[in-house]
């Protein structure tokens, strides 16, 4: 059988084609689809020089090797090329129909705003590490996104691309690690949850139950600080779940306030993220009776009739608007109480002639750290601890909040020394 040849009187391999315009094609069958597919270039081999106009692409036998190597390591080489990012997106969100509204409005704000119009139309198989690297490097440099911000991007990203490597798309997931090699090279500090020391807690709800300016937010932050609930749960505590014959509060719901669907913001009512969210968690006498006292108040001067997606009756609501608080406005008045506080303190102190004891402004969610951190410190039944927290598992509490004191440390040595020295 006489054997093709290319213009320069080479011999053509089995499916190697030279069309009259001097360009190369290779015909092959894709072993993921069974159809017959081409690749083309202007070179047969890496040593050929390249047509006068022409970019110097890789040459027909080095796509033929690619070709045969992601065969072998199951890669749908023609998908990768011609599924861009911004389609990989749209799949994983096609792949999550029972997504929280307000939460695919999130990943789609996060995608459109980092993600789309930098790296989003490129095809998946063309993404590499050090691509995802360069992006994320610009997003901290040029839009001066902090490490908390790019979690939430990461996220995203290493989820859509850990489908393309399940449908065998790419061989590794380019997102993978991403963030701590950055953090690593660049010097980037992640800042650890920081929880209020025993003393600084001591002083600040001293001055909330004594300052007169505290006196709308003592019942809020004494059930914060209480019950280690998320700030999301206690907006969406309704009077229904406080059980006073049972003494247990029962979570049955967060309340959020922002996007769904539609472009208003609006208040939504949502269950748990997870069954170990929905959780009964006893109450201590003090926050009993802070609810009793609550709810005693209402039956005189009205309950919160606002309702939030069939749910009403909630428990702290601001009475001038008629509406429940949102996660803004109780960090909002802790942003305010603690500048109070510090200026008090620090005159006092003054005038005492000691230090003062500062508190670094804090978030309601730094309560719950605080509470958390303390209940790991004091109870050795973790799995009780990861109940009234609501983690999925005890290996989560710990590696979350048993960050470990300045005097939890000095104590342990000192068990060490009594135990090692003098035996």
């Amino acid at each position: 059988m006489k054997k093709r040849k290319d213009n320069k009187g080479r011999i053509l391999k089995d499916g190697e084609y030279q069309r009259a315009t001097g360009q190369y094609e290779y015909r092959y069958t894709d072993s993921f689809s069974g159809k017959q597919r081409s690749v083309y270039a202007w070179r047969l081999n890496e040593t050929d020089g390249v047509p006068e106009g022409k970019k110097r692409d890789k040459s027909l036998r080095e796509l033929e090797k690619e070709i045969l190597k992601n065969d072998v390591l199951g890669i749908d080489a023609y998908a990768a090329d011609r599924t861009t990012i911004n389609d990989l997106f749209g799949m994983y969100l096609d792949m999550k129909p029972k997504l929280r509204e307000t939460t695919r409005a999130l990943y789609r704000n996060c995608y459109n705003r980092y993600i789309r119009d930098t790296i989003g139309s490129r095809p998946v198989g063309g993404i590499r590490y050090s691509q995802i690297y360069s992006l994320y490097l610009s997003l901290m440099r040029d839009r001066g996104l902090s490490h908390a911000t790019l979690v939430p991007v990461n996220a995203v990203l290493h989820s859509m691309f850990e489908i393309a490597v399940r449908d065998g798309i790419i061989l590794t997931n380019p997102a993978s690690r991403v963030l701590g090699e950055l953090n690593t090279q660049n010097g980037t500090e992640v800042r650890k949850r920081k929880s209020l020391t025993p003393e600084q807690q001591a002083h600040f709800l001293d001055f909330v139950m004594t300052d007169e300016r505290c006196r709308q937010w003592r019942s809020l932050l004494t059930v914060l600080f209480g019950t280690g609930i998320r700030i999301g749960e206690l907006c969406g505590l309704v009077w229904s779940d406080v059980d006073f014959r049972n003494n247990v509060i029962r979570i049955n719901r967060t309340l959020g306030y922002g996007k769904r669907l539609g472009d208003e913001c609006d208040y939504y009512a949502n269950p748990p993220k997870s069954e170990a969210g929905r959780r009964e968690i006893p109450m201590t006498q003090q926050v009993r009776d802070v609810l009793h006292q609550e709810y005693t108040a209402c039956l005189h001067t009205g309950f919160c009739t606002a309702e939030v997606d069939g749910v009403t009756g909630f428990v702290f609501w601001k009475r001038t608007a008629g509406v429940p608080f949102r996660r803004e406005n109780i960090d909002s008045a802790l942003g305010r109480l603690v500048e109070a506080y510090n200026r008090k303190e620090t005159e006092r102190a003054h005038d005492e002639r000691r230090e003062p004891v500062l508190i670094p402004t804090f978030s309601a969610h730094c309560i719950r750290h605080t509470v958390a951190s303390q209940l790991v410190r004091v109870e050795t039944n973790v799995k009780a601890v990861q109940e009234i927290l609501g983690h999925a598992s005890a290996k989560m509490t710990l590696d979350v909040y048993a960050e470990a004191m300045p005097e939890d440390k000095a104590a342990t040595m000192r068990k060490f020394e009594s135990g090692v020295l003098t035996g």
